[in-house]
This record gives C-alpha cells, sequence and structure tokens, in this order.
C-alpha cells in the first residue's frame, strides 16, 4: 500500500468513526447522511473534517478536526467541538488550542492543552475525546 493511500485510509476511518458516534448519540436528517460521504471526500483531500450538525431543536453542533501524520499515525493536530443555539451563542466548546493551562478555579489542567469552555465560559480540564464532547452535548440538550 502507497503511503498516500495508508494515509487516506485512516482519514476514512476517523471520519466514519465520527460518524457512528454522531449517529448513536444523535438523530441526524437525511440531509446529514447523504452529505457526509461529500465531507469524507472534502477531508480526505484538506485533511481537514467539518461538520455543522443540528443535534436537537434549537442546537447546533460544530465539529472540526484538523488532521496530520506522524510516523504513519493519524493525528488529531487541531480540534474544535461546539455546540451553540439558534442565534449563535456558545453553550461549551472544545479544543487544544495551547493558551490555557489552569483551569478556572487554578488547577492544572488534567489533560493540556485539552480543554473546555462551560456555560459560563470558564475554562474546565477536558480529555479531549469527541465521545466525552458528545456526552456533555447530551447532557445540555436534555
Amino acid at each position: 500500500m502507497s503511503y498516500e493511500s495508508h494515509l487516506e485510509t485512516h482519514i476514512l476511518n476517523r471520519c466514519w468513526s465520527v460518524y457512528a458516534l454522531l449517529t448513536n448519540a444523535f438523530s441526524p436528517s437525511d440531509t446529514f447522511h447523504l452529505g457526509f460521504p461529500s465531507l469524507v471526500e472534502t477531508a480526505i483531500v484538506s485533511s481537514d473534517l467539518q461538520i455543522n450538525l443540528r443535534v436537537a431543536e434549537g442546537f447546533t453542533l460544530l465539529l472540526r478536526e484538523e488532521y496530520e501524520f506522524v510516523m504513519y499515525k493519524l493525528e488529531i493536530h487541531r480540534y474544535s467541538y461546539n455546540l451553540i443555539d439558534n442565534s449563535g451563542t456558545p453553550i461549551i466548546r472544545s479544543d487544544n488550542l495551547p493558551y490555557h493551562h489552569t483551569d478556572y478555579k487554578g488547577h492544572k489542567l488534567t489533560h493540556p492543552p485539552h480543554h473546555i469552555h462551560d456555560k459560563g465560559g470558564r475554562v474546565c480540564s477536558f480529555s479531549g475525546d469527541l465521545k466525552d464532547f458528545i456526552d456533555l452535548v447530551k447532557d445540555n440538550i436534555s
């Protein structure tokens, strides 16, 4: 298998893992299901997956992952997961930008640079795992 094919396979697998997480947690529209293959094609070409998914009445999940390869291994170089309301106001958001080292109480982040901004905009520790963010989204929309 060529190096390029190897990389494409890893991106493809990650995209469909994200799809499985989202479709198991929420009830996406038919438009989402039909459009997802083109999002995957774009991610394979650009190493950047971007998803806007309405997860409940009045709430949208904005997801972005930028991929890099290190020694034949796919890594999520940068990510941004955001739950917003209909007016575009952030409810919770998470990223791995390296600007925060402590939470709002002054404690070191447990998984730096991963962190989450809660409803009040306060920085809290976060694992960086999309599954964990989805669990928080479900808590916030119920």
